[in-house]
């Protein structure tokens, strides 16, 4: 890696584009290249040369075609109203890309809860139980990596990605509650993907076409927990509407991802039972769309619920999987294997150890 990142860039996806995530060492001029194009971040013809972190957007096929992009970087010594002095030296680094060209047998792993900046160690913990799959096509990356009180946390965030997929494979990333915790966590979606200003999107990816959520916190926003810097409910409110419109891509295979999986009552009670009208309306609407699964973190413990379980809060047409878990016992994650008859799906211990393996059978199968 050039010196002039701060850690390895992420391809994150939404909608048919995709998000390439640049961290700098030090701000500067930074752009894009993918084949013979040039990729410019939005900034309204003005490089953003006082920050360190740019979020180029694109049309996924773009790097599909091209399957390498490249990261250029100029430092600026002085920026004025006249005759603004840059470096000398224009600096770049190429990666390579691998898009998902095959329809069956498509590996992914599914991560939650690393809650990393908590404990660092949860971070190298977490890559262990990634790396015990072994190779895969992309990754989901869905929520409460960590809280976020300063710049350097915001970039261990991406850090920690960058490590697993090596911004060469593309990533679906979602966010979590405790991910909105913490000085600089209004900054985070500079950081991850993003539908503007909505952390909630419908994708593409391949063969694949799913949904990803943003259920926010966990708790209502006067709770004393917050301080009052939340504003959470009309943002679900808004959600909601949304999501009566929203359509699930036509593909191959689908899934619904959110960091809470709202209509279960492991994750919905008490204090956290919040807004039931409003998590309705989004039941409702998955119900509409009728995802091959849904799947979820949050709970810190791997849960199955089967499509029409009697005993959700909410009901739901599709099976719910709560992929994450985090205990005395250390990190773990889990594994899909998407198959044209079937979806698999593997439990995978940070020792690197796989612990069970389970399959749910495809609609029409």
């Amino acid at each position: 890696m050039k010196d002039f990142l701060a850690c390895l860039p992420n391809v994150f996806v939404v909608h048919d584009d995709y998000q390439i995530v640049i961290n700098l060492k030090e701000p500067g001029i930074c752009r894009l290249r993918i084949g013979n194009r040039d990729v410019y971040e939005p900034g309204y013809g003005v490089y953003r040369t006082e920050r360190k972190v740019h979020k180029f957007t694109f049309p996924q096929k773009i790097l599909d075609t091209a399957c390498s992009y490249t990261v250029f970087f100029r430092g600026v010594t002085e920026r004025k109203a006249y005759f603004s002095v840059t470096d000398e030296q224009e600096e770049a680094e190429t990666f390579a890309f691998h898009p998902i060209t095959k329809e069956d047998d498509i590996r992914a792993v599914y991560i939650a809860d690393v809650h990393g900046n908590y404990s660092p160690n949860n971070y190298p913990a977490a890559e262990r139980a990634v790396a015990a799959f072994g190779e895969v096509d992309f990754y989901i990356v869905n929520g409460d990596i960590g809280e976020i009180e300063t710049e350097q946390m915001l970039v261990e965030i991406n850090a920690f990605i960058g490590r697993i997929s090596r911004g060469e494979k593309p990533v679906i990333i979602g966010r979590g509650n405790h991910d909105t915790r913490g000085r600089l966590a209004e900054q985070l979606p500079d950081h991850i993907a993003t539908d503007g200003e909505k952390t909630y999107f419908n994708f593409t990816l391949g063969p694949i076409g799913g949904l990803v959520l943003d259920c926010g916190e966990d708790k209502l926003d006067n709770n004393v927990e917050y301080g009052g810097v939340n504003c959470f409910e009309p943002y679900r409110a808004a959600e909601a509407r949304d999501l009566t419109r929203m359509k699930m891509p036509d593909a191959k295979y689908t899934m619904a991802i959110s960091h809470v999986a709202f209509m279960t009552n492991t994750a919905m009670h008490g204090v956290f039972d919040i807004m039931p009208a409003t998590y309705e309306i989004f039941g409702r609407a998955l119900n509409r769309m009728n995802p091959d699964f849904f799947i979820a973190g949050h709970s810190h413990r791997f849960e199955f619920y089967p499509a029409d379980y009697a005993g959700s809060k909410i009901p739901h047409r599709y099976p719910v999987i709560v992929g994450s878990r985090l205990d005395k016992d250390g990190y773990a994650c889990t594994g899909l294997v998407l198959r044209d008859s079937s979806v698999t799906f593997t439990h995978l211990l940070s020792d690197g150890s796989q612990l069970d393996t389970f399959g749910i059978p495809r609609r029409g199968h």
